[in-house]
C-alpha cells in the first residue's frame, strides 16, 4: 500500500519528478462511500484507504441548450462490485469527488486539484461500469481559485486539441510534465508555465 503525506504545499508545482495519482470517493448512500484510484496499488491518504481498481476519467465536456457540462467515468467490473452496488442502491444524483494528488517520490504532496460532481446516469456491462457525472451547484463545494498554474505539471488531455500531438497507438500514454512533453518533442504546446516564479502563488 502506498502511503500519501499530507500537509504538503499546494500552491506552485516545481519538481520535474512528480507522481500524479487519481482519487474517487462515490457516494452510494447517505454517508456511504467507495474509494478507488486508478493507482496500481491501494492509497492510504488523510486516513482514508482507496482501492487500486481499473479506473478512468476524461476531461469536462460542454453541452449546448439545456445539457450540463459533463464527465464520463468508467470503473472495471469484473467481479460485479460496481454491478451490485448500482442494482442495490439509488445512486443518481449521488456525489463523485475526483482529487489530482501530485507527490514526489516520497509520497510527500506536492499539490492536489479537486472537483465535486451529481451522479446523472449510470449503467454496467459484464467488464465495466460507465457513469455519466455532472457538475454540481453546492457553492459552499466550490474550490477556489477555480484554476491554478503549474510549472512543471501540464493542464491540457493527452493528444486533445491542445496538446496537437498524435499518435495511433492507444498504448502510449503522457506523464503530463514538462520532460514528458519534450521527450514527445511536443514542447511548444506544454500546457503548464515553467517561467512562473517558484515563490508565488497564482490564480
Amino acid at each position: 500500500m502506498l502511503r500519501i503525506n499530507t500537509g504538503g504545499d499546494n500552491t506552485v508545482i516545481n519538481s520535474e519528478e512528480l507522481l500524479i495519482h487519481h482519487l474517487y470517493e462515490l457516494e452510494y448512500a447517505d454517508g456511504m462511500f467507495l474509494r478507488m484510484t486508478d493507482c496500481d496499488e491501494d492509497i492510504d491518504y488523510g486516513g482514508k484507504i482507496y482501492s487500486s481498481n481499473a479506473i478512468t476519467h476524461d476531461g469536462l465536456k460542454s453541452s449546448s441548450g439545456s445539457e450540463t457540462n459533463t464527465v464520463s467515468l468508467s470503473i472495471g467490473n469484473a467481479d460485479r462490485q460496481i454491478q451490485y452496488y448500482l442494482e442495490n442502491h439509488n445512486i443518481l444524483g449521488k456525489t463523485v469527488t475526483v482529487t489530482q494528488l501530485f507527490s514526489d517520490v516520497d509520497g510527500n504532496i506536492k499539490g492536489e486539484i479537486r472537483g465535486s460532481y451529481r451522479i446523472k446516469n449510470a449503467t454496467a456491462r459484464k467488464d465495466v461500469a460507465t457513469f455519466t457525472l455532472a457538475l454540481g451547484f453546492d457553492l459552499y463545494n466550490i474550490t477556489a481559485p477555480n484554476r491554478r498554474m503549474f510549472t512543471q505539471y501540464c493542464q491540457h488531455q493527452f493528444k486533445d486539441s491542445n496538446c496537437k500531438y498524435y499518435t495511433a497507438d492507444p498504448d502510449v500514454r503522457c506523464g503530463k510534465t514538462l520532460k514528458a512533453c519534450m521527450a514527445f518533442g511536443n514542447s511548444v504546446n506544454f500546457g503548464g508555465f515553467p517561467a512562473l516564479l517558484k515563490s508565488h502563488f497564482y490564480i
